[in-house]
């Protein structure tokens, strides 16, 4: 467990705030109290969702179920989660009480309602989940296990594709004695590249769509759904536009084909980005910009390539390459370049 180690680090310490009143007044008035014996699962790994919880009583360990490894014990007066349970990711961690516990709990939904009308509420939320996130990455806990070589191609784009949607991973090489551990409790393939998740879900030569459906970063769009704005493309603009139709109460679906913050997000240093006059990276303004956009509701799924686009009953329909669709009353057009290579 982290907590003694870390402590220290400021991203630590921002990951789990201190409980203020105005924020215990918001979870009195909107969480519903359960008790848990020593044990419960409250969450598991490839769960569609799990519920937001203020410990009130107890703890929580927060539970790598490949090696078991318990990564952190959420203790009475924090709250659980981090941001993929804003971005409808199936959690690649498993939540388990330590002790019998009490728990405020609050349904996904009202907890998205009330980011929105509590400021207060939501910031001590949101920036907890982000950091949360940063933290795992930079443990590279849970998530995925990619087992390749580092000079594979395949690897490389996988890596490229974890790392810009910040999913928590580590790589193994074929040869290193963790992949005996393994075997010994899933069906490892005779492959040049094998993803496994959680308990035992294995991937063999996996593309970066079958990740990001393994785990929930498709979001498949219930075709029947009839979004207020669909957003094509989720670089700087993309992102943009999803923030302000999203902060005016607008239901939004913005669809990006490789990872979020387009070509801006592989920019080492953006310079002549309004309100950053010192400069930042492509990777950070595009992960802050995402966040933003997931605070005030916005949905954004990935990879997802646009292939068609038609009109029906008053309504623009979106066709994806990998199949399904989405309907919106109006559409933004935010999908940049790509460049044509010379044939040589």
């Amino acid at each position: 467990m982290r907590t003694s180690k870390d402590s220290g680090n400021p991203l630590f310490q921002e990951a789990w705030p201190e409980i203020t009143s105005s924020f215990m007044r918001v979870i009195k008035a909107h969480g519903i109290l359960k008790k848990q014996s020593k044990g419960t699962v409250f969450f598991d790994v490839g769960d569609a969702s799990y519920s937001f919880a203020y410990i009130k009583k107890g703890c929580l360990d927060i539970v790598d179920r490949v090696n078991n490894k318990t990564i952190v014990s959420v203790k009475e007066g924090q709250f659980i989660g981090e941001i993929g349970m804003l971005m409808g990711q199936k959690p690649f961690l498993a939540g388990i009480t330590g002790e019998e516990t009490e728990l405020y709990v609050i349904p996904n939904l009202e907890l998205g309602e009330l980011l929105a009308s509590e400021p207060e509420f939501g910031e001590t939320v949101v920036s907890a989940f982000t950091a949360r996130r940063r933290l795992l990455m930079e443990w590279s806990e849970g998530g995925i296990v990619l087992i390749g070589e580092a000079a594979n191609k395949s690897v490389n784009t996988l890596l490229e594709f974890l790392e810009r949607s910040h999913i928590p991973f580590r790589r193994i090489d074929w040869s290193d004695n963790e992949v005996s551990e393994l075997r010994a409790i899933c069906n490892l393939p005779n492959s040049q590249v094998a993803a496994v998740l959680g308990k035992s879900e294995v991937l063999c030569e996996p593309t970066a769509y079958d990740i990001a459906k393994a785990l929930g970063l498709d979001l498949s769009v219930d075709a029947s759904k009839v979004f207020d704005v669909l957003i094509v493309g989720a670089g700087p603009a993309g992102l943009a536009a999803s923030i302000y139709a999203a902060s005016e109460g607008l239901s939004v679906l913005t669809i990006e084909d490789t990872a979020i913050g387009g070509q801006a997000g592989t920019s080492s240093r953006i310079e002549n980005f309004f309100g950053f006059p010192k400069g930042i990276s492509g990777g950070d303004l595009a992960y802050s910009g995402e966040i933003q956009a997931l605070k005030f509701g916005a949905r954004l799924t990935v990879p997802h390539r646009v292939e068609k686009i038609s009109q029906k009953d008053g309504n623009y329909i979106l066709d994806f390459q990998n199949g399904g669709c989405a309907s919106g009353r109006s559409v933004v057009l935010a999908n940049g370049i790509r460049y044509r290579r010379f044939p040589i």
